[in-house]
Order: structure tokens, then C-alpha cells, then sequence
């Protein structure tokens, strides 16, 4: 990673579940940020620079429909639903305990997995997220880019092929889609691989880029896109599983040099059961 904060942080927080399929977590922090190299950020008159505290409270929602639970000692572990299943989160930033910044962040997630017999299992995700307010670029939304290098573990849920810190913004959405046929397309008795096909794509945007000082900030307003091929469970050892992954970037934001937009994945995967 070429660019990192280093932050130091306190919270306190507390879960509960209002309804049987409603889970709630409330909590309050208080964070104190360096940045890197001479970042300053404007903002309302002042300028911020070398240090940030920020005192932040808010409240994390997840609505899971029919899920099911698995009854322990040490309390109720989810084993899934097969209805979507939404989170939401509401995120308050106060001048109090030190903060220096006032905002509102609102986020949302949306997740829906289901099975069919002719094309495997189907994942779709949802997720976007608005900044109400002047924010520094460590609380803006970094586009979940998983690009380290052009060989990386693979990082569902992410855009595979966008590099780290390439791209901000204060309000955003994504769409991630996977078809897992599992291993319908080709099997053998003892080679199972589980073969998927990608396509994620996101939209970005930054409504305040000069108050951000010494940083190059970008955003992709005209629609991120990348799609890709993975086959997982290409070897099998103990309780892991192995495979690959290729994509590729294309669209509005596709790099000059075609080799540049390809990336490829190593993945971990966690067997259950026989399969």
C-alpha cells in the first residue's frame, strides 16, 4: 500500500435485536489521524493539516428476513436466509470530545444470493454510501479497489482490477454480480473445479476536489467496469481450496495499454462440507 494514515482510535458500542430479524448496534468513537507527506484539507474558513480528530456516533442496522440460527453457549450464530438481506448505516460526525468535523455519512448494502439448477448460484450486491458535509479524504469512500499488483488474492465484493487509493468519493454506488455454476459446466470423479463469471461496476463522484491540498483526487462520475473469469477449487488441501482469476477493466476509465487492464487472482476458500 503506497499511501497510508496512521490513526489511532477508541470505541464503545453495544448490539441488540429489536425484532427477531432486525439487528442493531449502536457506538460512539473518537479517532486522531496523521496524514501522509503534506496533505492539508479546507474547509468552512481553516485549514487542516499534520493532525485530525474526529468524534463520531452512529447506528448499524442489518435486516435479514427468515434467517436461520445456530443455538450455542456462547449465544445465536447465523447460518443465512434465502431472502436479500439488507444493512444500513447512519453515521454522525460532531464537533465534541475533540472532533473537528461536522458531517453525516448514510450507507446502505443490499445482498441477495439464490440458487437455480440450470445456472448455479447467482450473487448480486448493492452498496452505496453519501458524505453530508466537508470531510478530509480519509473519511471520503475510496472506490474498494483490490489492485496491488497485477497478481493478487482475490477480494469478492471489489473491483479487482482498480488500484488502491486511484479513485475518491462522497457519494457513490456499486453493483457486483457473480453466476457461480459450481461445477456443472465440467467435472471429472476427482476434479471438481467451480468455474464463475464476474462483472462489477461503479459510480463515483467528489463534490468538493480543491479542498483537498497536495493529493490527486479522482473520481469515476462516468461509470467504473470490469468483468472477469474465476475458477476456484482447482487444488484441495485439508480445509482449503485453490484457484485463479482473470479481469479486465474496460469503459471510461480503461488504461492506455491493454496488458494494464488485466489482473489476475489467486483465491482461499474455506470448504463445508463434501463438496
Amino acid at each position: 500500500v503506497k499511501s497510508m494514515f496512521h490513526s489511532e482510535k477508541y470505541e464503545g458500542g453495544f448490539s441488540f435485536r429489536c425484532f427477531e430479524y432486525l439487528k442493531t448496534r449502536l457506538f460512539v468513537n473518537q479517532s486522531l489521524t496523521g496524514t501522509f507527506k503534506d496533505y492539508s484539507f479546507q474547509a468552512e474558513n481553516k485549514l487542516f493539516e499534520e493532525e485530525f480528530s474526529n468524534t463520531e456516533v452512529g447506528v448499524q442496522l442489518k435486516y435479514a428476513y427468515g434467517e436461520n440460527f445456530l443455538k450455542t453457549p456462547w449465544g445465536k450464530f447465523s447460518q443465512g436466509t434465502d431472502y436479500p438481506v439488507l444493512y444500513a448505516n447512519v453515521k454522525r460526525g460532531m464537533e465534541l470530545l475533540g472532533g473537528k468535523f461536522s458531517y453525516t455519512k448514510f450507507e446502505g448494502r443490499l445482498e441477495y444470493d439464490f440458487l437455480t439448477k440450470t445456472f448455479g448460484t447467482t450473487k448480486l450486491n448493492l452498496v452505496g454510501g453519501l458524505v453530508d458535509g466537508d470531510v478530509p479524504v480519509f473519511r471520503l469512500y475510496n472506490g474498494h479497489g483490490s489492485y496491488e499488483n497485477r497478481f493478487t488474492v482475490q477480494v469478492d465484493n471489489s473491483f479487482a482490477t482498480m488500484r488502491l487509493n486511484e479513485f475518491y468519493a462522497d457519494r457513490f454506488i456499486s453493483f457486483f454480480f457473480k453466476q457461480d455454476f459450481g461445477s456443472l459446466l465440467f467435472k471429472t470423479n476427482t476434479f471438481k473445479p467451480r468455474i464463475s463469471i464476474v462483472t462489477n461496476s461503479g459510480w463515483g463522484t467528489i463534490a468538493k476536489k480543491e479542498a483537498h491540498k497536495n493529493i490527486a483526487m479522482k473520481s469515476y462520475s462516468k461509470g467504473y467496469y470490469e468483468s472477469g473469469l474465476l475458477i476456484d477449487n482447482i487444488l484441495s488441501a485439508n480445509f482449503f481450496s485453490y484457484g485463479l482469476g482473470i479481469y479486465y477493466r474496460y469503459g471510461p476509465y480503461a488504461l492506455d495499454k491493454p496488458a494494464d487492464n488485466l489482473a489476475y487472482k489467486l483465491s482461499f476458500r474455506l470448504k463445508l462440507g463434501s463438496n
